[in-house]
This record gives structure tokens, C-alpha cells and sequence, in this order.
């Protein structure tokens, strides 16, 4: 359950954009995700 009220605002005005645009933004969160696990692995 997301617990963070900023994040979860963010991604309810997320759900009212265009499809183009949910997808830039889902695919800036997988780079994020993406980039802290090799971080992690890295350590």
C-alpha cells in the first residue's frame, strides 16, 4: 500500500495524462529503479 500522500498524488495526476505521456514518466521510474539495483549489486 503506498503510504507516501506526495507520491501518490503525483501518480494520481499521472493517471489523468495521455498515454505518451504515462509512458515517458513509467519509463523514467524503471530507469531510476533500474540504475539503484546496479548500484546496489556495485556494492
Amino acid at each position: 500500500m503506498l503510504t507516501d500522500n506526495e507520491l501518490l498524488q503525483q501518480f494520481k495526476a499521472v493517471e489523468q495524462m495521455d498515454e505518451d505521456d504515462k509512458s515517458t514518466i513509467k519509463k523514467l521510474i524503471d530507469a531510476f529503479i533500474t540504475k539503484r539495483k546496479i548500484q546496489q549489486l556495485a556494492l
